[in-house]
């Protein structure tokens, strides 16, 4: 808990006559004015929390009255006993995760896969068709997830189970947001004022909480500009935490933080991460993911550096590339979209759209030979700029094991939104990106490697209020090819501003490229020889393997395929009460640890204690005491 750390905090928590109980996580950042409103209302309070916000918001606005309220992340449950429904919802953009199965008339829920697997109520099976779409895009998109019976409740949705089934809807539409009819042509002075008065509201609403909110902080635009105006909110301390690589100058963004840490006097953090140390913390990275993806590995290590400086909450700039144009693909892919469409009239050359799609030789062609090979439609041409691999590629890699026959009838680009009504490319690209790359990927993975540290993550630059600001604009005020992130940069002070001019864009990524072909390339080489076995065709990995080491292949995929963990990960991390001591870590006399909880969220929050216990303790046996709550 992060508002109001009192027992009368705990969950899962009821109303006054228990006719509602609510098991709930997140950050409602607007609960004091919803409080508010309820008191006037007549409800009554017994605690400071969001939390009881949301159970007098159900039952004096309803479903839709409550969620169209709400201002925030959050995941949650609520029982309604009279109605005899469980009502379960997950905040617009999916910054918490909410995941739930499906059985014989019953619901079983939770905000991990591997709660879910190892409860018993799912099989744990791989779901071979989610497999295929980590492979093309590098995280897999909701409804799906890695495992066969387990969904993931999408973002923006609430679900309703009771005696009549299972009902899922939307409450909220991202794309809404944008549209040619609802652009407000100012100019660019009127505009910075606008995004600056939005970006002042955003960050103030996430400094809400009743422990020290600390910051990540690269050294790039979006983490410099929420220190900025965390200063301008009036936050008098401000602890800030980064990332270095001291071995690696290209990559490390220690000296560019450390100068921006300078400027606003913060109280400066790093951490060292060296390929040993990420070979130490191997196995703990892959078991945080929960299910496979490309990318989460740096928001794991910055995670750990502010907690062992003793944060609980720090903003993050995630969100700015997607909210202010700063990628690449804003330009690149309607310029492909554009070419492929003209390609036959023109005669455009293979070599000179190639160059426009990022990676290495050989994922370029097999980039170009799919846009070629489909329909010159948008999304398609989205995929096979953002994609991981391509479809041709997937069925030659994935194992027979898995897909008795190719992909045939798999359509990686189904889960993306209709985007006809919105004329100008540069809003589809923010409507796809914001909606499949930052939801499905950055968003999740920095949910899962900070709560494996136990820090809340708030992404200030990710909310409605915002979007609903800045989308309002034109095209024009939002960046261009050689100012990106314009409106966002000049809200920033001179200083700051000519040191990040100076030093360009450069996304934030670990030198995994050096490591796979130094230090970690024995434990990489074993690793694709495990997951090969299980999952796709070795031969065919082995071809990547060389070709990465040829140069002429991108280390992401190399790296994808070692993501993931092997089957039989599981077993060895089975319930508690059943781990035995190895050999190896045997003690004279077992041990008996006796640990209390006394409700659900309590059992929840020992989960990573009980954990770390069972794996340092040796030949220890845990025995968990509860409560029974009716």
């Amino acid at each position: 808990a992060i508002i109001d750390l009192s027992e009368a905090g705990r969950q899962p928590m009821c109303n006054t006559d228990e006719s509602v109980w609510i098991t709930y996580n997140g950050e409602i950042y607007n609960h004091q004015t919803l409080r508010n409103e309820l008191i006037r209302e007549g409800y009554r309070f017994r605690s400071r929390t969001d939390t009881e916000v949301l159970l007098h918001g159900y039952k004096a606005w309803g479903k839709e009255g409550l969620l169209h309220r709400l201002r925030g992340m959050f995941a949650f449950a609520l029982w309604d006993r009279d109605k005899e429904t469980l009502f379960a919802a997950r905040d617009r953009f999916g910054i918490k995760p909410f995941y739930y199965a499906e059985r014989a008339g019953r619901l079983d829920f939770a905000s991990e896969l591997k709660a879910l697997v190892r409860s018993g109520s799912v099989s744990g099976d791989i779901d071979p068709e989610a497999l295929y779409l980590y492979l093309a895009w590098g995280s897999i998109p909701a409804p799906k997830t890695f495992y066969r019976g387990i969904a993931a409740l999408p973002p923006a949705h609430w679900l309703t189970f009771n005696r009549n089934g299972l009902r899922v809807e939307r409450y909220w539409n991202m794309a809404d947001c944008y549209g040619g009819c609802l652009n407000r042509n100012v100019s660019e002075q009127e505009a910075n004022e606008i995004v600056h008065a939005a970006l002042l509201d955003s960050v103030r609403a996430h400094l809400v909480s009743d422990v020290p909110v600390g910051a990540f902080l690269s050294g790039g635009v979006d983490s410099s500009a929420i220190v900025s105006l965390m200063r301008e909110a009036g936050q008098s301390k401000i602890k800030t935490f980064t990332v270095v690589f001291p071995d690696d100058p290209e990559l490390n963004e220690g000296p560019a933080a450390r100068r921006i840490a300078e400027i606003f006097e913060t109280e400066h953090a790093e951490i060292e991460v060296t390929p040993e140390e990420f070979y130490q913390e191997w196995d703990r990275v892959t078991e945080a993911m929960d299910q496979p993806t490309v990318d989460g590995v740096n928001s794991y290590f910055v995670s750990k550096a502010a907690r062992q400086a003793g944060a609980k909450v720090a903003l993050s700039g995630l969100g700015g590339d997607e909210l202010f144009g700063g990628y690449p693909s804003f330009h690149q892919v309607p310029w492909l979209w554009k070419a492929r469409r003209f390609s036959k009239r023109f005669r455009l050359s293979g070599p000179l759209l190639t160059r426009l799609l990022p990676g290495k030789s050989i994922g370029r062609k097999e980039k170009l030979r799919h846009l070629f090979e489909q329909p010159p439609e948008f999304n398609q041409t989205y995929f096979a700029y953002r994609g991981l691999f391509m479809p041709r590629e997937i069925d030659a890699l994935l194992s027979p094991k898995l897909f008795k026959q190719n992909s045939n009838g798999l359509d990686p680009v189904s889960h993306l939104p209709h985007l006809e009504k919105y004329r100008d490319p540069w809003e589809r690209v923010a409507i796809l990106e914001t909606g499949t790359y930052m939801t499905y990927q950055l968003l999740r993975d920095t949910d899962v490697m900070s709560m494996a540290h136990s820090l809340e993550v708030r992404v200030p630059l990710v909310d409605h209020v915002l979007l609903g600001e800045v989308a309002a604009l034109s095209v024009r005020t939002k960046g261009r090819p050689d100012y990106p992130k314009a409106t966002l940069v000049e809200i920033l002070p001179e200083t700051v501003r000519e040191d990040i001019l100076r030093k360009g864009k450069r996304g934030f990524t670990f030198p995994f490229d050096r490591w796979l072909k130094g230090p970690l390339r024995e434990r990489i080489e074993k690793r694709l020889i495990d997951t090969a076995a299980h999952y796709f065709a070795q031969e065919k990995v082995q071809d990547l393997w060389r070709n990465y080491l040829d140069g002429t292949l991108h280390w992401s995929r190399v790296w994808s395929l070692a993501a993931m963990e092997p089957p039989g990960k599981e077993e060895r991390l089975e319930a508690v009460d059943r781990i035995e001591a190895s050999p190896k870590h045997a003690r004279p006399t077992e041990s008996v640890l006796v640990y209390r909880t006394g409700q659900l969220g309590d059992t929840i929050c020992a989960i990573p204690a009980i954990r770390a216990l069972r794996d340092n303790l040796g030949r220890c046996r845990i025995v968990l005491l509860t409560d029974i709550h009716p």
